[in-house]
């Protein structure tokens, strides 16, 4: 599938959406938010299919859709609203902010082009797998309505669900986002494709839609043509934002767009019912897909109606209590769920013990960081355009609170997340913190982009001056984001984490075969996320050792040998040339019975989770390693295992026998079995790697 194709093909399936949303509503309202089609279309789809997912899967689900759209069609035939009608104008900064959108989506999918494949999951300097998250959702719910739970089987070929689906059942434990896989669901269904093979390109098109919604916000709350654009331009060239599609960050990515527009078009609620029912919608789409976006949007939009001007505020009220009570009521699930999980603090209160890209010792770098002028992995070159870029905007923010009075929202979003922030910063909640910027900097970008317009309005230069001033001032900057953002993902990595033939290549070794008589012998953590995506077909299927996060199981196998081995990245064997089935650049596939075969495979706990270079993983103190051997080979092999780092120089107990690994050192099997080994008196990171499997001497 190629990702041009499903960027378009997901780009018309949400605009079509959002544009049939919007036939009913007054001709200038439809004027006005035509900017917001595509992320209307979002909206709705992730509202409707909340409702339909409780009893069927999305393809099937799908219908209600048609149903809500041809509803809305009837009525715009009966209002004789049918016709469209836009200026010139409004066209024209449509069709550029899209532009700008593609250019940001084109810069989005760099490590992929580099990669040479839109598969390539993972490429982020801090290792994250987070797409087998996105797909494995996806994926279900294709398949699936949304409950009951999904649960996994203790054992392969004793349950529906698979370990494929792990991430899926995690998600729905703490259901907070479950509106964007259903968006990608649909556009899976519509294309007839599989969630792997769409989620990278999809991250894209969520760029683009940042850039859209934030020009369209710009726009709507009364900037000029020309700071709409540059606004788009900044949000879909945000450092912290593409720094999120490295990470394979899709709901948040999603989110932000949900997020921005419900701001905007919820201020107009605030002020003119006609607006309301728009407003309800995003609302209700930022609360399916991204709730925790809500602690921004709700403060932001109290604030525009507490600040209103004196004789406006019960009206203010009215409406904006209106448009809350209408967005429950179109996904009532969905704000349970997310009001449930936040209030609770099922999500992400047990990782706030890890540290934020945004609370570095050199505070100047997490400034940098927020701003784009700092790299969060690699060092930045322009640190001196760090406090450029906050005098900036600072400066806009400040004329945007002093010149933009009537905007109480602006008072409410950036007192609420000066005071939220803050917080966080003091109390070392690093994983909030870091969550809570990353959600607030898009937001915050609006707010400057209407500072400047106030700046240059109460100026009154020449229009050509100011449009020049500010291109003079903007476009370095975000050609700044996107250099440093183009530095935070790794080329080796891109290159390697691919789910590509050689994924699909393995699978189809296992399925020729048959799963039940099948153990997949791979230590590396993406390549037993992806290997059991792939597998989904296959319940029987056992894994030796699996990584619980994401999957759920800790082993998926019941201890019986099985004549098959798929062996992985970071496994080391021996295996009689008579014993190799099959073999690719990554995998092989070894018949027991063929041929002598022993494998070693490094176990989880204290071994590090992803293959390095070697490509082998490291093991602390505490680990252990299985060995899978054919029966004749007991006592005729050993593991030859060496220091991972100087700090391996010491006394190890490897099974019965002591050791010292100031050098390589071989250990004797017995036989298939786990072998344990312990540190006498070492290091706290002195670690192992198994470098391969030998005769015994």
């Amino acid at each position: 599938m190629l990702p041009a194709l499903t960027v378009a093909v997901g780009w018309l399936v949400l605009t079509v959406v959002g544009i049939a949303v919007l036939a009913p509503a007054a001709p200038d309202v439809k004027r006005r938010l035509l900017i917001f089609a595509p992320v209307l279309g979002a909206a709705l789809l992730s509202s409707v299919l909340h409702w339909t997912a409780l009893l069927v899967p999305v393809p099937a689900g799908l219908a209600g859709v048609v149903l809500v759209l041809a509803g809305c069609l009837v009525v715009a035939q009966r209002r004789g609203r049918l016709r469209w009608r836009w200026t010139r104008a409004e066209a024209v900064l449509i069709s550029a902010t899209t532009a700008i959108g593609v250019a940001a989506a084109v810069l989005s999918q760099l490590p992929a082009m580099i990669a040479g494949s839109s598969r390539a999951m993972s490429v982020s300097g801090n290792r994250s797998m987070d797409a087998i998250f996105y797909v494995s959702e996806a994926d279900w719910l294709r398949q699936q309505r949304i409950w009951p739970r999904p649960t996994i089987s203790e054992l392969p070929g004793e349950g529906a669900l698979l370990l494929a689906h792990g991430p899926a059942s995690a998600a729905i434990d703490r259901p907070v986002r479950m509106g964007q896989p259903m968006v990608h669901a649909t556009i899976d269904t519509v294309l007839g494709a599989d969630a792997a093979d769409t989620l990278i390109p999809l991250l894209g098109l969520w760029v683009l839609l940042v850039a859209v919604a934030t020009a369209g916000a710009a726009r709507l709350l009364g900037a000029r043509w020309w700071v709409a654009l540059l606004a788009g331009a900044a949000g879909g060239f945000s450092s912290p934002l593409l720094q999120q599609v490295y990470n394979q960050n899709s709901d948040s990515l999603l989110g932000v767009s949900l997020a921005i527009a419900s701001v905007a078009v919820g201020v107009l609620a605030a002020r003119q019912w006609r607006f309301v029912l728009p407003a309800a919608l995003l609302l209700a789409g930022t609360a399916a897909v991204y709730t925790e976006y809500l602690v921004f949007v709700l403060p932001a939009l109290g604030a525009a109606v507490l600040l209103a001007r004196k004789g406006t505020r019960v009206g203010a009220f009215k409406r904006a209590a209106a448009a809350g009570a209408v967005a429950v009521v179109i996904s009532p699930f969905a704000w349970y769920r997310g009001a449930r999980t936040m209030l609770l603090g099922l999500r992400g209160g047990d990782q706030d013990d890890r540290s934020s890209w945004f609370a570095h010792a050199d505070p100047w770098v997490s400034i940098g960081r927020a701003l784009g002028t700092e790299g969060f992995y690699a060092g930045s070159s322009f640190r001196w355009l760090t406090l450029v870029a906050l005098v900036a905007a600072v400066a806009a923010l400040v004329a945007a609170l002093l010149l933009r009075r009537r905007d109480g929202w602006l008072y409410g979003l950036l007192l609420f997340a000066a005071l939220y922030v803050g917080y966080l910063t003091l109390a070392q909640r690093g994983y909030s913190q870091q969550r809570a910027v990353i959600l607030l900097v898009p937001l915050v970008l609006v707010a400057v982009a209407l500072g400047w317009e106030a700046i240059a309005a109460r100026v009154r230069w020449h229009p050509r001056v100011v449009v020049a001033a500010v291109l003079v001032a903007t476009v370095p900057v975000i050609g700044v984001n996107a250099a440093v953002a183009s530095t935070d993902f790794s080329v080796d990595f891109a290159e390697r984490q691919q789910y590509d033939e050689d994924f699909d290549e393995a699978v189809s070794w296992v399925e020729e075969r048959g799963g039940k008589d099948v153990l997949v012998a791979s230590p590396d953590f993406f390549e037993q996320l992806w290997l059991a995506y792939g597998m989904r077909t296959e319940p029987d299927t056992s894994f030796a050792d699996v990584n619980s996060t994401y999957l759920r199981r800790d082993t998926f196998w019941d201890g019986e040998p099985r004549r098959y081995l798929l062996v992985g990245s970071g496994a080391a064997m021996h295996a009689d040339p008579a014993a190799v089935v099959a073999s690719n650049d990554r995998f092989v596939m070894l018949d027991t019975e063929a041929g002598d075969v022993v494998v070693a495979v490094p176990g989880q706990g204290t071994w590090a989770a992803h293959a390095d270079e070697s490509p082998a993983p490291t093991g602390q103190n505490g680990g252990a390693f299985l060995v899978l051997a054919s029966p004749s080979l007991a006592g005729d092999y050993a593991v030859r295992l060496e220091p991972a780092n100087e700090e391996g120089r010491t006394d190890w107990t490897i099974g019965s026998s002591t050791a010292d690994l100031a050098a390589t050192v071989e250990v004797p099997l017995s036989g298939s079995g786990e072998v344990s080994m312990l540190a006498v008196d070492a290091p706290a990171s002195a670690a192992l790697r198994i470098a391969e499997v030998v005769p015994a001497s």
